[in-house]
């Protein structure tokens, strides 16, 4: 999530760089919800509600599958050139929001 088009991107927030940044990634497994947020502020690109939107979650809905939650697990993927560094602080997780 979301679509790699230009609406779906539109609806992302590239990470600041140089900066300490808040993220908070929610996931109801009850109801394969998921939702994100940066420094206090909902991500649209990156919430599925469990209705389909069109270049948001919509790719993730129309698939039978549905993952389980099992593990929790921190890394930073890339698809690019470069070296890029990715730093984890006060990692928490909890079965409310905390909040930054």
């Amino acid at each position: 999530m979301p679509v790699q088009s230009p609406n779906g991107i539109a609806l992302s927030v590239p990470l600041p760089t140089n900066t300490w940044s808040c993220v908070e990634f929610m996931v109801n497994g009850g109801n394969g919800q998921m939702q994100t947020w940066l420094n206090g502020t909902d991500v649209p690109g990156l919430h599925e509600d469990g209705v389909p939107t069109q270049d948001i979650d919509q790719q993730w809905l129309n698939r039978t599958y549905r993952p389980s939650l099992t593990d929790f697990r921190l890394g930073w993927e890339s698809y690019g050139v470069g070296l890029d560094t990715l730093w984890y602080d006060d990692v928490a997780v909890a079965t409310t929001r905390i909040g930054c």
